[in-house]
């Protein structure tokens, strides 16, 4: 499994986008979800980050995604660009294989 986070902030431009260009941003959002979710991408969680972690990440909003592997990354990333999705929105992205506490453990020891 493949895990793929996506955090973001708003940009101006999102903020001075009316209700009407809004809603047909997240339109192909919903659509996008609904091509991408499956049996190879799920969509294992949102949140919004509320700042009570430190040290905090300086992003509001987090998707978590679980992947049968890494080619399935671009079928997402593909889809964010195609819509628009970063006109609006100033977004990073980390991802990795899944892996135990100790596989984990055992390569930070080997640096």
């Amino acid at each position: 499994m493949y895990l793929y986070v996506e955090m973001w902030n708003a940009k101006h431009e999102w903020l001075c986008l009316d209700a009407a260009g809004r809603q047909a941003l997240m339109d192909k959002v919903n659509a996008l979800l609904g091509s991408l979710i499956g049996e190879d991408i799920k969509l294992t969680a949102c949140a919004l980050n509320d700042g009570d972690t430190t040290p905090r990440a300086d992003f509001r909003y987090v998707a978590v995604w679980s992947l049968k592997d890494k080619t399935q990354v671009a079928r997402i990333a593909d889809g964010t660009a195609r819509i628009g999705w970063y006109k609006y929105f100033n977004q990073v992205n980390i991802g990795g294989d899944a892996v135990g506490p100790e596989a984990l453990t055992n390569e930070m020891m080997t640096l």
